[in-house]
């Protein structure tokens, strides 16, 4: 049996920053990883999530559709959701997919993410 998904949060307050996995999101892992992390986010229902991209090397596009309906569950229940240091190259795919933004709030730092949550 496969060991359970471990999932990197941080907690301050009424914030919970999700600390995305280098090498987690290039490998078939991925279809164990967000289903879980959908689960801890129903569970818990945090009213402000932030989603840091500060160790991913690379990022696909059902990664992003996990986002997506990760980022609907929490506007649902009337919570917030950002995005937050990503490097260029992942930035720049997230430009290409969506030109205006009109997804994902994405901030350079997660400090920066944080306070606009506030």
């Amino acid at each position: 049996m496969a060991d359970p998904i471990q999932i990197q949060i941080t907690r301050h307050d009424d914030l919970v920053v999700v600390h995305l996995p280098t090498e987690l999101l290039e490998s078939d892992e991925i279809r164990d990883y967000f289903p879980a992390l959908i689960e801890l986010i129903e569970r818990e229902k945090p009213l402000k999530l932030l989603v840091s991209f500060q160790h991913v090397k690379s990022f696909g596009s059902e990664s992003i559709g996990s986002l997506i309906r990760i980022q609907r569950r929490v506007k649902e229940y009337g919570g917030q959701f950002r995005l937050c240091g990503m490097s260029k190259r992942i930035r720049h795919l997230f430009q290409i997919c969506f030109p205006n933004n009109e997804v994902f709030t994405i901030h350079d730092s997660c400090g920066e993410a944080g306070e606009a949550l506030e």
